[in-house]
């Protein structure tokens, strides 16, 4: 249906440059590279675009969680707030990867996610569960992941993408562990949370090396950090990050 509100017209018209905004208009060093390896970068970035959407839906489903509860105001909001942050993402993503492909990628596709059952766990341990598994677990992973990337990045696009991707995952995993620092907390949710930490940390490694299963050869230099160092990745955040803040705010002694 057509609007008849230009502001929203305009705010339309507007949201590829919003969300692409800080990004170079193009990149010399993909002029080195072969059809078949802008081709293979290509397809990792679109490839992020669709996982951005499928987190953004997590997102939502926390937010969906938090904000009716009685928490904390700014955990609330940094929550509805990263739904769109990972819309953003994937609107970046789709980008990097419609410049090495030398045209416009289509808007991915994602999955559709089912929320989580309550069940007898409740609520609130259901909800702080998903922020736990979500931000302090998957999110603290994107970033150190991301920072491999960066390493690896040597041109001004992925460069500026990754860089705008990862201030947001460090933020995100921030809501995780000031949801856990807080005293709105209650001690027996804190010892269910801490009941269940082996369990997710399972789950969480489990999604991230399953990736390894789509590694193909990509040319260095391009913000694709090579999935065969994902254990590595993975088990550097859980021993240096992960843990030591499940420490700090008490969930672990």
């Amino acid at each position: 249906m057509k609007s008849d509100d230009p502001h929203r017209r305009r705010g339309l018209q507007r949201w590829p440059r919003v969300a692409i905004g800080v990004l170079p208009n193009d990149d010399p060093t993909i002029d080195h590279l072969s059809a078949s390896e802008r081709d293979a970068v290509a397809a990792v970035w679109s490839s992020r675009a669709a996982k951005e959407l499928t987190t953004a839906q997590t997102f939502a489903m926390m937010a969906a969680g938090l904000v009716p509860r009685a928490v904390e105001s700014e955990i609330a909001w940094m929550a509805a707030r990263a739904v769109g942050d990972e819309v953003r993402h994937a609107e970046i993503c789709r980008h990097v990867a419609s410049v090495y492909r030398g045209r416009v990628e289509p808007w991915p596709a994602a999955p559709i996610l089912d929320a989580p059952d309550p069940g007898t766990a409740g609520p609130e341990l259901t909800s702080t569960l998903l922020v736990v598994l979500h931000c302090c677990m998957n999110e603290t992973i994107a970033g150190a992941f991301l920072r491999e990337c960066q390493h690896d990045a040597g041109g001004p696009l992925v460069r500026a993408a990754l860089r705008v991707l990862l201030r947001d995952e460090i933020d995100h995993a921030r809501l995780g562990w000031a949801h856990l620092a807080s005293p709105r907390l209650s001690p027996d949710i804190r010892r269910a949370v801490e009941a269940e930490i082996e369990t997710l940390l399972d789950m969480c490694r489990a999604v991230w090396l399953d990736e390894r299963q789509t590694e193909i050869d990509l040319p260095r230099g391009h913000g694709c950090s090579p999935l065969s160092e994902l254990p590595r990745i993975v088990d550097d955040a859980v021993r240096e990050l992960i843990l030591p803040g499940l420490r700090h705010v008490g969930i672990l002694r």
